[in-house]
């Protein structure tokens, strides 16, 4: 109950200046983490409004009391900043705490965001999970990945209207840390480092990703689940779910 209120609490200070929306639709259950995948930062660092819109969406579940964690899944794809890392920065402006957020640094693609954050919360001892984004295509798509791999998944996006009310006002100014710019690499030359290396095309983008994993999978092939190229930082159960 503590948790709900504060978070309850920052979300209506933040968006204070903001028109009062009318509540939206929540999700029937809840899930023990809620995953929320990736749009990139400004250049310069500072939070998005794509970035705003999901992490408004995933504090309103948390102080809705419908997940225990926060996985923010996304590389630093589009330029030096990662997209994990500016959502997890909104979070917490909104009052969700940090030690209840873990970010997901290496997906470029969105098969690769929620495989990269099933693995977290694996390690999490988590055994449900929800996607909060900002459509139902790509909340039901990830979904489908999920429970193809064995997982309880919720699929939930806003109405549009209420993300849009919830952010009249404007969003506040925060930044993040990104890689330098010297050591950084467009994701397209990432992706063409690694066809080189396993001898391979170079992948689609996600929805033509999605229509032919659910091709496969309707055809009853197996669609392997992705890993990381490098484990994320080893977490403890008794730290998660």
């Amino acid at each position: 109950m503590g948790l709900r209120l504060a978070v309850a609490g920052a979300l209506a200070l933040v968006f204070a200046g903001c028109a009062r929306p009318a509540s939206p639709s929540l999700p029937a259950a809840s899930a023990d983490v809620i995953v929320v995948p990736g749009c990139p930062s400004l250049e310069d660092g500072t939070v998005s409004r794509c970035q705003w819109r999901r992490a408004t969406w995933a504090a309103e579940l948390m102080a809705q009391g419908l997940g225990k964690r926060v996985i923010t899944s996304g590389s630093n794809v589009h330029n030096r900043f990662f997209e994990s890392a500016g959502i997890a920065a909104a979070l917490v402006e909104l009052g969700v705490p940090a030690e209840v957020i873990s970010t997901e640094t290496q997906a470029l693609h969105t098969d690769e965001n929620i495989a990269y954050a099933l693995h977290i919360a694996d390690a999490l001892g988590c055994t449900s999970v929800m996607v909060a984004a900002e459509g139902r295509f790509q909340t039901e798509g990830m979904c489908a990945m999920a429970r193809r791999w064995g997982w309880d998944c919720t699929a939930a996006s806003p109405p549009r209207w209420w993300v849009r009310d919830r952010l009249e006002a404007g969003c506040p100014a925060v930044k993040t840390e990104g890689e330098p710019a010297s050591s950084w690499v467009p994701w397209r030359e990432r992706e063409a480092a690694r066809a080189a290396a396993e001898g391979t095309r170079l992948r689609p983008l996600s929805p033509f990703r999605y229509a032919s994993m659910a091709a496969r999978g309707e055809r009853g092939e197996t669609v392997p689940m992705p890993e990381p190229p490098v484990p994320e930082p080893t977490l403890s159960p008794d730290d998660g779910c």
